[in-house]
């Protein structure tokens, strides 16, 4: 009895292994996501297009339905993510590996808000992901890949800052001179 105890486990780890289904054999579909840059830089109250490639490495027609943004706080405040780019140009499908299965441009957009506080080089970037969901009927919502990305706020270059005060000195000093006139 005391041996037959002792196998049990073995026994059960056997029959487990012979009458699962294999996962191998089971088909996911599979999407290679990577976007042009993953760092991202604008002023505030811009918009930024966003590129990369899509690629279906599956066996299957893999349909691509939506995307789906995450933002880490604070970047939550001041980021929104904008998808008329991709269902503007992205194919509602992709073919099966190997029979035209790539996409290659803008994906999306990314919208900076009016009031997002510029950023010096030294502080930390907003970080978010995106995520493609489809799969393999056009009402799939499975999540196919995402990517991550950082967005800097940028602070005008020290030149464009130079460039506006020198183009306001001859304003400032004619405006000056109207007035001394009268």
């Amino acid at each position: 009895m005391q041996r037959f105890l002792r196998l049990t486990p073995v026994l059960f780890f056997i029959l487990g292994v012979l009458f699962t289904p294999s996962l191998a054999n089971a088909q996911t579909p599979s999407l290679s996501f990577s976007l042009s840059s993953s760092v991202l830089t604008g002023l505030p109250g811009s918009d930024i297009s966003v590129s990369g490639t899509l690629t279906n490495n599956s066996g299957t027609e893999l349909f691509l339905n939506s995307l789906q943004f995450a933002f880490d706080a604070p970047g939550s405040a001041f980021l929104t993510g904008n998808d008329s780019a991709f269902l503007a140009n992205v194919p509602l499908s992709l073919a099966a590996s190997g029979d035209g299965s790539t996409y290659q441009g803008v994906l999306f957009g990314l919208h900076i808000a009016d009031n997002a506080p510029l950023m010096l080089p030294s502080d930390p970037a907003y970080t978010g992901s995106v995520s493609i969901l489809g799969g393999e009927s056009d009402t799939s919502t499975i999540e196919l890949n995402r990517q991550n990305f950082q967005v800097r706020v940028a602070v005008p270059a020290p030149s464009s800052v130079l460039t506006l005060v020198m183009g306001a000195v001859p304003c400032i000093a004619l405006m000056r001179r109207r007035r001394t006139r009268k």
